[in-house]
């Protein structure tokens, strides 16, 4: 009877020795789920060949070794395949990638060979225009890993989430204006980036939320424009950022209701945009002395309360203000 079995999920459970061989024999399988059974080990097996009809696979937290086989490629229909685990990629290896092209999740984490393989990451470049979901955690990738970068900033992909953290990403981030359906970027604990000192994301439609976690490390960071996303700024008040800004644009992101006070860190701010960023509060007293440098300020669309004191402003000749409750 279970050769007509179209759904298998094992997941979380603890099982033990290896993959049986009679899961080929499932060949009516569409679905099937052995993630993270810890004492699962060996190698995929060579009977995967026959699941014609599987579309999800996900294989995630096992303790699976050996190359990738090529006859997962085997997997004609193939819409979501989620692998990790200690596999040796060898550089062949790759080609049955090329045969999955209705696939629309790929997941890689912890395939650590992946960064030095070109060949690797040509194949994968190719795939991104099918791609909406492509997560590269822990794979070993540095700002050498130039095939796959220039495919991600080139491809006009659907792609809506994008995983690199856990690397060693280094340098500038590719633009990802392209990517008009761009929801979730993740760039977590890619330590080499403190060298960054512009970082541009506006007009991504980005959402999430992003906590002083995300850029202590930045020190030399001078411009920051995340404008036009659906983020949420969540510092502690007490957060003192290792940067000074020059540019800062933050405009539609979530900073309230209270008054960012982390602004008064800022010592050198000559353009500000916090518009329409859902701020409710008075306007602290220390803000107005900010004023000294900034050329260009927006603070429109908020629900801003206080008065402006009344003190001698020196302002640059094409200073511009604009001020909106």
């Amino acid at each position: 009877m279970l050769t007509i079995l179209q759904h298998l999920d094992l997941s979380g459970n603890s099982l033990l020795g290896e993959i049986p061989s009679e899961v080929g024999k499932l060949t009516a399988l569409r679905y099937l789920d052995l993630s993270y059974n810890v004492a699962i080990h060996g190698e995929i097996p060579y009977h995967f060949k026959n699941l014609s009809q599987l579309q999800y696979l996900c294989l995630r937290g096992l303790n699976l070794s050996g190359p990738i086989p090529l006859r997962v490629g085997n997997l004609p229909i193939l819409h979501t395949l989620r692998l990790e685990g200690n596999f040796d990629l060898k550089i062949n290896d790759a080609k049955w990638l090329s045969s999955l092209s209705f696939l629309t999740t790929l997941d890689l984490t912890s395939l650590h060979n992946l960064g030095s393989s070109r060949y690797w990451q040509q194949m994968i470049g190719e795939l991104i225009t099918n791609l909406r979901e492509l997560s590269l955690v822990d794979c070993n990738l540095t700002d050498e890993s130039v095939v796959l970068s220039a495919s991600i900033q080139n491809s006009s992909s659907p792609l809506v989430t994008l995983n690199l953290n856990d690397n060693s990403l280094e340098g500038p981030i590719p633009n990802l204006s392209n990517f008009t359906s761009l929801r979730t970027l993740h760039l977590s604990n890619n330590g080499l980036l403190h060298e960054l000192e512009s970082l541009h994301l506006q007009d991504n439609y980005l959402e999430g939320d992003i906590n002083e976690w995300h850029l202590n490390n930045l020190s030399k960071l001078e411009e920051l424009d995340l404008t036009d996303n659906s983020l949420s700024l969540k510092f502690g008040t007490t957060w003192v950022p290792p940067f000074q800004l020059y540019n800062l644009g933050l405009a539609s992101c979530k900073l309230g209701p209270s008054f960012p006070s982390w602004l008064q860190t800022q010592s050198h701010l000559g353009f500000l945009d916090i518009s329409d960023s859902g701020i409710d509060d008075f306007v602290p007293d220390w803000f107005w002395n900010k004023l000294q440098s900034i050329s260009l300020m927006n603070m429109s669309y908020n629900s801003l309360k206080g008065t402006i004191p009344n003190f001698p402003i020196k302002l640059t000749d094409d200073y511009k203000l604009i001020i909106q409750k």
